[in-house]
């Protein structure tokens, strides 16, 4: 008998804050999510798709960029609504 063949493992990068503030707008914009929790599996699958280490996503960073966005959560239903332009802070 003999080892099989270990399969090389892919290199993992950390995303850059730009490259992870541009995903989550064209998530965002897309309206591929209507919640946070949407946002954030949409991140992971392209974090796994584009190589990112996923364990340095920082997820606080993400509801800063979805603030500045102006989007925020309703309490009631979880689901994103979303400032009126002239309002946002940002």
């Amino acid at each position: 008998m003999r080892l099989a063949e270990q399969p090389a493992t892919p290199r993992l990068y950390e995303p850059s804050h730009d490259e992870v503030a541009a995903a989550t707008r064209t998530i965002v914009t897309g309206r591929r999510a209507e919640t946070p929790s949407h946002v954030y599996v949409e991140l992971v699958r392209q974090g796994l798709r584009d190589g990112w280490d996923l364990a340095t996503l920082d997820y606080g960073f993400v509801s800063d960029t979805l603030r500045g966005l102006g989007v925020h959560t309703d309490p009631a239903s979880g689901r994103f609504v979303r400032e009126p332009a002239e309002q946002r802070l940002f």
